[in-house]
């Protein structure tokens, strides 16, 4: 909080008049007819309330051990509040299968912003955990993490940097042209890796075919680009299928986000996280040359 006093010195005088007629004031109308209005005082405070953090991209951690990665995408859904998403790529290599987190930030002031006690779901290789996430020194240039997941004793202390203009830029509208074309990379379910996966997807952002040793469908796969961010709404129907853990005995839509950044040499990479009410879920990392 920034508190400035006006008119330093100089006020004294004055203060010193206003005192002086304070108690001629208090017996009569201090101008006549009633018509008087305040007195003020050379010498008032300004008080500047403190800045609501403001949070809102992709960002990278760069304090994790190599090849350990954990990467943030974060939505704002209100003035004082954001979805946060994260994948942790913990071992033993940057595809391995993510621990996926999810929840809503409440944001405070000067950089930080918090969740409530158990209020972000940790999804770590088949284990639900509920779990927090403090940041401080946030805003969009990066921030400072401490994150736990109560069930799998997960407990991460990190700094995280906004990724640079020419791999992401959250303002840039997603479209759907730029799903078109071949992404290869795993499939991550439950601490399981389904590698060697290919989507395919058309010039108006649709799913046209797909390869995968992954025993769930993904055929009905759908990514549409938000209104606001550089980001796509996903959701994926999965039909009942005995050999798949989502869909037994019964269907499943699983929802959630998708986004597309670009890698040192020219590559694309495209991020799923797809969940289920209870914040379970799959992903994908695919990338496209």
């Amino acid at each position: 909080m920034k508190i400035e006093i006006n008119g330093g010195l100089a006020g004294w005088p004055g203060l010193r008049r206003i005192l002086a007629i304070a108690p001629w004031c208090a017996l009569s109308a201090c101008g006549g007819g009633g018509g008087g209005g305040p007195i003020a005082s050379q010498g008032s405070a300004i008080v500047s309330p403190d800045p609501t953090t403001v949070l809102q991209g992709f960002y990278q951690a760069s304090a994790l051990a190599s090849p350990q990665e954990f990467i943030s995408l974060v939505l704002p859904t209100s003035a004082s509040s954001v979805q946060w998403y994260g994948w942790y790529f913990k071992s033993p290599s940057a595809n391995a299968d993510p621990y996926l987190f999810s929840g809503v930030l409440d944001l405070g002031v000067s950089g930080a912003a918090q969740s409530n006690a158990a209020g972000i779901k940790a999804f770590t290789s088949g284990i639900l955990a509920t779990g927090s996430v403090n940041l401080s020194n946030a805003s969009l240039t990066g921030f400072h993490a401490s994150v736990a997941a109560v069930a799998r004793q997960t407990s991460l202390d990190f700094n995280a940097s906004a990724a640079p203009a020419l791999n992401y830029q959250f303002d840039a509208p997603a479209l759907a042209t730029d799903l078109a074309g071949r992404w290869t990379g795993p499939w991550s379910s439950a601490g399981s890796i389904y590698g060697a996966s290919t989507l395919t997807f058309g010039n108006t952002g649709g799913l046209v075919s797909n390869t995968t040793n992954f025993p769930c469908a993904v055929s009905q796969l759908s990514l549409v680009p938000r209104a606001t961010g550089n980001a796509f709404t996903a959701s994926l129907f999965i039909p009942a299928a005995t050999n798949c853990p989502w869909s037994t005995p019964t269907p499943k839509t699983l929802h959630g986000i998708a986004f597309i950044h670009n890698l040192t040499g020219g590559s694309r990479r495209l991020e799923v996280m797809l969940l289920d009410s209870d914040g379970s879920g799959i992903s994908f990392r695919g990338d496209s040359p």
